[in-house]
């Protein structure tokens, strides 16, 4: 084993990632199976095949060359005109699941893989797609976690997660490259994240706004600086389109728009045998055993394009 993602543990296996999901997991492995023969994108991960067994399941990813976190911890910072390749490869990744009406829910260095001079995003464990509804909440790492998710964990008042939680963990991922130092963004992220309940006029709606440039201290930040600001506005509602925040980094994104209402987004199964456990599966909403031939049906399914 060579470390963990959010719902499994991770192994090396003919020059493959293995992820293996335990049996009590297993509607995580349907959802995460899923969500990625969803996605079809130069800067997310590949998934090869998977296999159900009595254990659980086993998904089968290419492997990279390591994941960020660790590169940061062993590497020197790289030149600026590195770190903006990456972070706009990864907003383009980040708009593309958004087009598809997915949140990815666990944006951080753990979860971008070096490919060479370039970055994919991996772990969809934690991934999720839009609904009408307030969607459960998403539990992401405390230093890219952003203040509606706080008010979660401080109230137990659940307002729902949107795309623009991905928004605000990729706004402290920018720091990080930039900075490429964990222990100052996350003194710094805490600070800026921190707030009263009283803050809240409206819940997690109308939070005021602190200024995010005091974070931001060199020169990637410096010339990205109203994106970035942009991406770690507290109040969610101002946080922008992420093939917005590609395009500022140079990055060609052809995403349409985030699709806004779950109808949308269902259409996209519309010609699926598994439609209704798919959406299940990606909402975290089982109420039902998993079908017993749902490898074949997960297999048997072409996703939109």
């Amino acid at each position: 084993m060579i470390g963990k993602g959010s719902t499994g543990e991770i192994f090396i296996v003919n020059d493959k990632i293995k992820k293996h999901i335990d049996y009590n997991s297993l509607d995580s492995s349907i959802a995460e199976i899923t969500i990625l023969k969803m996605l079809s994108h130069p800067h997310v991960v590949v998934l090869f095949n998977w296999e159900f067994h009595d254990a659980g399941a086993n998904l089968y990813m290419e492997r990279g060359d390591c994941d960020m976190q660790t590169y940061i911890e062993r590497s020197r910072r790289p030149p600026n005109s590195i770190i903006n390749k990456w972070c706009g490869q990864v907003a383009a990744a980040i708009a593309y699941m958004h087009s598809r009406g997915i949140i990815h829910g666990d944006i951080k260095l753990a979860n971008i893989i070096l490919f060479g001079n370039d970055v994919k995003i991996c772990d969809f464990g934690l991934s999720t797609i839009v609904t009408e509804m307030p969607v459960p909440h998403v539990m992401v790492c405390p230093l890219h976690r952003p203040p509606e998710c706080w008010f979660y964990e401080q109230t137990g008042i659940n307002i729902g997660i949107n795309y623009s939680i991905d928004t605000w963990a990729f706004g402290v991922l920018i720091i990080l490259f930039d900075t490429w130092n964990r222990t100052i963004v996350d003194a710094r992220v805490r600070a800026h994240c921190s707030f009263k309940l009283s803050d809240y006029s409206c819940i997690g709606s109308e939070l005021r706004e602190n200024d995010a440039r005091p974070l931001l201290s060199t020169e990637i930040a410096s010339a990205h600086a109203d994106e970035i600001a942009a991406c770690l506005a507290r109040n969610w509602r101002l946080r922008p389109q992420m093939r917005d925040i590609a395009a500022a980094f140079g990055i060609a994104c052809d995403a349409p728009a985030m699709p806004r209402k779950f109808a949308d987004i269902v259409n996209f199964y519309k010609d699926s045998p598994v439609k209704d456990f798919v959406v299940a599966a990606v909402t975290n909403t089982f109420n039902a055993e998993i079908p017993c031939d749902i490898d074949k049906q997960l297999r048997d399914w072409v996703p939109f394009n």
